[in-house]
């Protein structure tokens, strides 16, 4: 089985509820030592978020951040909004507002200067909606 079709894997059964089961597919596959694969670390960022919304008020920030830091990592080495818009919510939801502010300005910078990924309108105006709300966020903070 190829490495896309396995991380496909693993977020199919983080989709489905079964985090630490991903977790531990990830860890298996070394994914999660993959510092410079994109796909990698959206992965990893998708279960680090995945924990913080199952998780306590004091351990939910600190997992926040740590998505954050993963999708971020993706989107210094791809460019592509998903993971920065994903960093910048992400940022935002941690306490991390500098940095949310700071990432959701380069994802409509990328998105207003038609360098995104998007495949469809619907996709291109989500994160130009999900970058406003996360300014938004960090501005009642």
């Amino acid at each position: 089985m190829n490495d896309k079709l396995n991380l496909l894997s693993i977020i199919g059964y983080a989709r489905g509820g079964a985090v630490d089961y991903a977790w531990r597919l990830l860890r298996e596959g070394g994914y999660d030592e993959w510092k410079d694969d994109p796909a990698a670390l959206c992965v990893v960022g998708r279960l680090f978020k995945d924990r913080a919304l199952s998780a306590g008020e004091v351990e939910r920030g600190a997992l926040y951040l740590e998505a954050a830091k993963a999708y971020g990592r993706a989107g210094e080495l791809n460019g592509a909004a998903y993971p920065l818009i994903n960093a910048a919510t992400l940022s935002a939801l941690a306490g991390e507002d500098m940095r949310s502010k700071a990432l959701a300005a380069r994802v409509l910078e990328i998105c207003e200067r038609g360098e995104d990924e998007a495949e469809t309108p619907y996709y291109r105006a989500a994160t130009r909606s999900e970058e406003h709300t996360s300014e938004l966020q960090s501005l009642t903070n």
